[in-house]
C-alpha cells in the first residue's frame, strides 16, 4: 500500500511541477487592463482544484475510518461537531445583514460576512481566555 500511494505522489508531484514550468516560461497574453497574464493560469487554478478535491476526500475517508476503528474518539468528534455548529449559530444570530453604503452585495452575503467576522472574534477572545487562564492555572500549580 505505501508503493502505491509514493507512486501516485510522484506523479502528482511531477504534473504540478510541470504545470508550474509551464505557467512560468510559458506564452503570456495581454489582459483587458493591460497586464500580461500566463496562458496557463486557468489551467493550473484548475489542478489546484483537481489537488483540494483528492485532499478533501482522502482526509475524510480515513477520519471516517479513524473513528470507525476508534469509536471512543467518535464522542470527542462529536463534541467538535455541535461546538462549531453552535458557534456558527450564535454568530449568525449576532450578525446583521445591513449592506455598507456604496457596495453592491446582497443581504444574504453581507450576513455570511458578518457571520465570519463574529465567528473569528469569538474565537479569538476564546483562545485568549484560554491562554490567559492555563497561564494563570500553571503559575498557581
Amino acid at each position: 500500500m505505501q508503493k502505491i500511494s509514493t507512486i501516485v505522489l510522484y506523479i502528482l508531484a511531477a504534473i504540478s511541477v510541470v504545470l508550474a514550468l509551464m505557467f512560468f516560461l510559458g506564452p503570456t497574453e495581454i489582459a483587458e487592463n493591460g497586464e500580461a497574464a500566463s496562458v496557463f493560469t486557468g489551467l493550473n487554478l484548475a489542478w489546484a482544484g483537481v489537488l483540494f478535491i483528492i485532499a478533501v476526500i482522502i482526509t475524510l475517508a480515513f477520519s471516517l475510518i479513524q473513528l470507525i476503528s476508534h469509536p471512543k474518539a467518535l464522542k470527542g468528534a462529536l463534541v467538535a461537531i455541535i461546538a462549531t455548529v453552535v458557534l456558527v449559530a450564535i454568530s449568525y444570530f449576532l450578525s446583521s445583514g445591513e449592506i455598507p453604503e456604496g457596495e453592491e452585495v446582497t443581504a444574504t452575503t453581507a450576513r455570511i460576512v458578518d457571520t465570519g467576522l463574529i465567528m473569528t472574534a469569538i474565537l479569538a477572545v476564546v483562545s485568549l481566555l484560554a491562554i490567559v487562564v492555563s497561564e494563570v492555572y500553571r503559575a498557581f500549580k
